[in-house]
């Protein structure tokens, strides 16, 4: 990942700062699991400029989200993608609600 924006850069390295500290509360006993997960996504989480970035800690990496996909390319919003997106959600939906009757 590399980015040019300084702002952008020190909220990144803010939330590593953040993840770092809950890891080292954790090894010391201070969080259980469940704690240490709550940390880490709150942390793991940047919101900045209609963009969000997502820690992904298993591949070592930052994953940009722009609200359509992680990582985009920037392709224009056509018809067919919103069609397409409106399906995604609406089976999303769907599975949601399966599985709440499911229970």
């Amino acid at each position: 990942m590399t980015t040019a924006d300084p702002a952008l850069r020190a909220a990144l390295d803010s939330a590593l700062g953040a993840c770092r500290q809950g890891l080292t509360d954790y090894q010391a006993g201070l969080l259980d699991e469940a704690e240490l997960r709550q940390v880490l996504v709150h942390a793991g989480v940047v919101h900045r400029d209609g963009e969000a970035w997502l820690l992904d800690l298993e591949g070592g990496r930052w994953r940009q989200y722009d609200g359509l996909a992680l990582e985009p390319d920037h392709a224009p919003v056509t018809a067919v993608g919103v069609q397409r997106m409106r399906q995604v959600i609406d089976e999303l939906r769907r599975q949601l609600t399966d599985a709440g009757e499911a229970r």
